[in-house]
């Protein structure tokens, strides 16, 4: 019997990778730059003329995007920004703009993590009159910012979230 049982399970979970890396191989790969590159579902629309950025829509109300600021034309150079990033300060700061461009949503985690050794902040916010959260990626590579976002709806599926975020990728 349990010879049976761990074959069945094995099954379950091969049969389970295999939907799971299947749903992934025909997503489209977009690169923000020569060193970093995400996929979405399907072929994102731009953001904006104004911002280097993609964005898609699910059937479902999920919202994904990918963009890239050059945090130089503003002003911060990659040695300036390196001893910030990581300061309790910068993030408080970071987390007030985003708030004031976010509003509804509430800020419930912030964390500051790395990610093949460059540093990134791991946002979460709740909008709850709209029933959404939101989870925000913001990676810095020198003084360019990378933002990857996923808006989810109540009836929104996680694993759209979880595979976006998962396909980021550093090209080498």
């Amino acid at each position: 019997m349990k010879k049976v049982f761990t074959s069945v399970a094995f099954l379950l979970c091969t049969f389970v990778f295999a939907l799971n890396a299947n749903a992934q191989t025909d997503w489209v790969t977009i690169k923000l730059d020569n060193r970093i590159s995400i996929k979405f579902p399907k072929e994102p629309a731009p953001i904006d003329e104004s911002m280097m950025g993609y964005k898609f829509m699910h059937d479902d109300g999920t919202l994904l995007t990918a963009s890239l600021t050059d945090l130089e034309k503003m002003g911060l150079d990659s040695a300036s920004l390196a001893g910030m990033i990581e300061t309790e300060e910068f993030l408080e700061q970071f987390k007030i703009g985003f708030s004031s461009q976010t509003p509804g949503t509430e800020i419930i985690q912030s964390n500051v993590v790395k990610w093949h050794n460059y540093v990134m902040y791991d946002i979460i916010g709740e909008d709850k009159e709209k029933g959404e959260k939101s989870f925000y990626k913001c990676l810095f590579m020198g003084s360019k910012m990378f933002v990857f976002v996923c808006i989810l709806p109540a009836k929104g599926d996680i694993n759209n979230r979880n595979m976006f975020f998962e396909s980021m990728e550093l090209i080498r």
